[in-house]
């Protein structure tokens, strides 16, 4: 069965959806996970970012990507329930902007990263 990417959007900005389950799914292989994965996807703005920041890490400045465990096991359905993802859209974008690099690109990088601290 194909994972599961579940994404809700809370930012005025848009992302394109399928790119964005394509590099997530590209990055779950990479770290050993094939199919049968359920992984939420939370697209934030700033205000809201940094909010979350303060509530769960203490930490008082806009992040790229916060990362929520919440099982390596798999579920009586057979998904591994990973966890969420949260993305700040808007610092993505200025890294678009800033290296001059492809949305995808940043993607590979932001979710190699998010992917290792998720599984810690």
């Amino acid at each position: 069965m194909p994972n599961r990417i579940l994404i809700k959007n809370y930012c005025r900005l848009t992302i394109d959806e399928a790119l964005l389950k394509k590099k997530i799914n590209e990055a779950l292989r990479a770290v050993g996970y094939g199919d049968k994965v359920e992984l939420s996807i939370i697209l934030v703005g700033r205000r809201r970012g940094r909010a979350l920041n303060q509530k769960y890490r203490q930490k008082n400045y806009d992040p790229q990507m916060l990362e929520f465990p919440m099982t390596k096991e798999a579920d009586e359905d057979g998904y591994i329930r990973l966890g969420d993802i949260v993305i700040c859209l808007e610092l993505l974008y200025k890294d678009v902007r800033s290296f001059k690099k492809p949305e995808g690109e940043i993607l590979d990088e932001w979710l190699a990263h998010g992917m290792k601290n998720l599984l810690q």
